[in-house]
């Protein structure tokens, strides 16, 4: 090891003495005194992984060293970038549950941690996004508010006195339990200035930083991140999801549509898609604002080829594939046959989200699904 340290400090010596000679000027001699003062405090702390230096070394040329070096620089980049977005977490239940702060640069989230994390080691896990709807305060709230906020995924997790219940994990579906479960929470929200605020919406950028801490973090496996969201939250789920096609995996927004934002199904048109709605949802209209959604992803309208009464007294789903096109309207909500699937519940007003979120055919599809543009 005193070999090599010595053959390091030569290197570096030497590469020294060839900067100060091609830098020219007065200062020469301080930017040298500077540089090899830096390269002692990098040496000393062991910023270079051993098995990096043995490399560089073995090669014995400044080239070598130069690009260890700059491995080791990006990567303390890409922790010092994280150190600024300034998360910590806090444990609520054991090393299952946490919150994390985010804020004022991030989202603040809850974090569920899957089952059996520490047992494999080996293994990667999913990563499943709730996104919630409009809670409607226009109040700063820089603290997370009593979990789980409304979106139905969680809802098993409250006793009747509206404390967490950690029992109520055994509970699970058994995909939520085994996959990493963020729900990020909107400091505040405030129509009038949404569009040009960091945290006032589900801004794409924000938690695709929420994405990249849990990645740095933990081991996700980034074939297999899904989004899941209610009202404005399903709005922002089809957003981020149209941002990020290359990122996630599959989406199921609830009770709402592509228009609250000004984009359309393209970006979407191969990625897997179920769309759940209340017919008689007095918030998020059928006919204005979902209908229109669906008929993007169909190609058609889909409305005239509903086979029960208007207005419905049964659910139905309809699925469209780019390979085999639009299929017949089914009778229930729990088949999805398509890349693009659509349940339309006969009833239930705006709240579709908690019978939906703990319907195990949606699981079972979500959880199926794969982003094939990333290989393993």
């Amino acid at each position: 090891m005193n070999k090599m340290r010595r053959s390091l400090w030569l290197i570096l010596f030497v590469a020294v003495a060839f900067l100060s000679a091609c830098g020219g000027g007065g200062g020469g001699g301080a930017s040298a005194r500077a540089t090899f003062s830096s390269a002692d405090s990098f040496i000393k702390s062991s910023s270079i992984q051993s098995s990096l230096v043995q490399s560089s070394l073995g090669q014995s040329s400044f080239a070598s060293l130069s690009s260890a070096l700059e491995v080791s620089s990006r990567s303390s980049s890409a922790q010092s970038s994280f150190a600024v977005l300034g998360y910590s977490k806090q444990a609520i239940f054991d090393d299952w549950f946490y919150e994390v702060t985010g804020y004022p640069d991030g989202f603040n989230f809850f974090l569920y941690v899957p089952i059996s994390y520490q047992q494999k080691k080996e293994m990667n896990y999913p990563l499943l996004i709730v996104l919630h709807g409009d809670n409607g305060y226009k109040d700063v709230r820089p603290k997370l508010t009593t979990y789980p906020l409304p979106s139905g995924v969680f809802n098993s997790f409250l006793l009747d006195s509206g404390e967490l219940d950690p029992t109520a994990r055994d509970r699970l579906n058994p995909h939520l339990k085994d996959a990493f479960v963020v729900h990020p929470e909107i400091p505040h929200i405030d129509r009038a200035v949404f569009r040009g605020e960091k945290l006032g919406w589900w801004n794409p950028g924000v938690l695709n930083d929420m994405v990249a801490y849990l990645q740095k973090t933990y081991r996700i496996d980034e074939r297999r991140i899904y989004v899941v969201g209610a009202s404005m939250g399903a709005a922002g789920t089809f957003y981020y999801a149209a941002t990020n096609p290359q990122k996630v995996a599959a989406i199921a927004p609830v009770c709402n549509g592509l228009y609250d934002y000004s984009n359309n199904a393209f970006a979407l048109r191969d990625m897997p898609v179920w769309l759940f709605h209340n017919y008689d949802d007095d918030t998020v209209l059928f006919p204005q604002h979902i209908l229109p959604t669906v008929n993007q992803f169909a190609g058609q309208d889909v409305w005239v080829l509903y086979p029960g009464v208007k207005p419905p007294v049964n659910d139905y789903t309809i699925s469209y594939s780019p390979s085999s096109g639009l299929g017949s309207w089914v009778l229930g909500s729990d088949h999805a046959a398509g890349v693009f699937n659509f349940t339309l519940y006969a009833a239930g007003g705006h709240d579709a989200w908690n019978k939906t979120f703990t319907k195990d055919a949606l699981w079972n599809w979500l959880f199926s699904q794969t982003n094939n543009q990333i290989k393993n």
